[in-house]
């Protein structure tokens, strides 16, 4: 299952990034620039949704947006987990 979940990368004050996913607001990371706050991202996505499953929590459908600063982030696993 190949599931594009958009998340919102935002400039930090200080440098670096953060990201969340509109769709999934427990799912927040950050990175030193763009490319390693992306690469973070993919792996807090898994997390979220992974644990997700794990607790019988409903995972809900990518919603699309049209905000600026949002990048499609692709979780794959090898289940049909289903979703709301």
């Amino acid at each position: 299952m190949k599931i594009a979940y958009q998340a919102l990368l935002a400039p930090q004050p200080d440098g670096g990034y953060t990201v969340t996913f509109p769709d999934l607001p427990d799912a927040i990371t950050e990175g030193a620039n763009q490319a390693e706050a992306l690469l973070n991202a993919t792996e807090v996505l898994t997390l979220a949704l992974e644990g997700r499953v794990q607790e019988l929590v409903a995972i809900p459908k990518p919603r699309r947006r049209s905000d600026r600063f949002l990048h499609p982030i692709i979780y794959r696993n090898s289940t049909n987990t289903e979703m709301n």
